[in-house]
């Protein structure tokens, strides 16, 4: 067989492979697309009959299967009608910031003209909290509807979109503090006042048991006939006990366990890596959507998820490090499979003694076994 003909043998099978491969994504995003357009005009339709709060649902799907700045900006408009002027007004933005890198400077005009208009209308929100000095609680989390808010948008105004927002706050042995919190619409900042949190109850230690007149060691021998005098001596006797072997599978047993845990560590480390990069690129991404800590809301998000990302690396390289040193130590100190443990006679004892008091008289028997 040529080589030509061999070439040609093993290319059509790869081809095929690859063609295969490539089929199913384009058909899952064309679908998507289509499914995209369909939501964006029936959205666009609704709009136009005034029925914004069914409409809004419409595009946001649409703009998660298919992102686009047209449905960006059609979306901010419909979360303007509904009232959600701070989720509008950081859309508006977004749009802007989109159209100015791609060169549209008519759309940049009008999306930035629409949040210049609704900024007055903005109500923000302060999260004021004591994280200095002597009220500083150590790992304080705040939660807003759920969701984290990260330490950097403490004491910072974050606009919000009016209605009732939840707030929970936690912290290491202390009591949980929660607050409902109504924003208005008038564009105006409302502070949310975190307090010095309560200690929690402690847990109240189980109480020992009585301890026992008897233990396991001992053995109370009561006479039926005579009495031992006071002046008694005590008697010990020993026994012997032979060679023990220890576990000729244990040395082999351990070293799996050790090779098993390190792939563990292993397997650890390398998902603290895949998430701090994740954390790394997300972080970067929201420069373009913040400045310094105000963000707009695709920048908040970023922000988050950048922080649950770090946060999960930290706790996979720390666990992977741990189980890899520990597999390691597993391994090395293996006993071997030859090893015996020898137990000597004077390991072995008994010891007896006569036992007086309160009307009790007897022999007491203590040995290991």
């Amino acid at each position: 067989m040529n080589r030509s003909l061999r070439r040609a043998l093993f290319a059509a099978p790869l081809g095929l492979l690859i063609s295969m491969a490539s089929l199913t994504p384009r058909a899952a995003y064309a679908a998507d697309t289509a499914g995209a357009q369909a939501l964006f005009t029936e959205g666009k339709r609704l709009m136009a009959d005034g029925h914004y709060a069914d409409a809004c649902p419409k595009l946001e799907e649409s703009q998660r299967l298919d992102p686009g700045i047209g449905t960006l900006f059609q979306l901010a408009t419909c979360h303007q009608h509904v009232g959600k002027t701070a989720t509008a007004w950081a859309e508006y933005l977004d749009v802007a910031a989109q159209a100015k890198s791609s060169g549209q400077k008519d759309r940049e005009k009008a999306a930035r003209d629409k949040a210049s208009g609704l900024e007055s209308q903005v109500s923000k929100v302060v999260i004021a909290t004591r994280i200095h000095g002597a009220d500083a609680v150590p790992g304080l989390e705040i939660k807003r509807d759920g969701v984290d808010v990260g330490r950097g948008q403490w004491g910072v105004a974050l606009p919000m979109d009016p209605g009732d927002h939840k707030f929970v706050v936690t912290a290491p042995g202390k009591k949980t503090w929660e607050t409902t919190t109504r924003v208005a619409s008038d564009g105006k900042t409302t502070v949310v006042q975190i307090p010095v949190l309560e200690d929690a109850p402690r847990a109240v230690a189980a109480t020992a048991p009585p301890a026992s007149t008897v233990t396991p060691s001992t053995v109370v021998v009561q006479p039926t006939t005579t009495q031992p005098s006071s002046d008694s001596t005590l008697t010990t006797t020993e026994t012997t006990r032979g060679p023990v072997e220890a576990d000729s599978n244990r040395g082999s047993g351990q070293r799996v366990a050790g090779v098993i845990i390190a792939g563990i560590g292993v397997a650890g480390i390398a998902t603290g890596t895949v998430f701090g990069l994740q954390s790394k690129s997300k972080h970067s991404d929201s420069d373009a959507h913040c400045t310094g800590n105000l963000c707009d809301a695709t920048g908040v998000q970023l922000r988050d998820d950048a922080r649950t990302s770090g946060n999960i690396s930290t706790i996979a390289f720390g666990a992977g490090a741990a189980a890899l040193v520990g597999g390691i130590v597993l391994y090395v100190t293996a006993p071997s499979s030859s090893a015996a443990v020898t137990t000597t006679a004077a390991s072995r004892r008994i010891d007896a003694a006569p036992l007086f008091g309160n009307g009790t008289t007897g022999l007491t028997i203590r040995g290991r076994f």
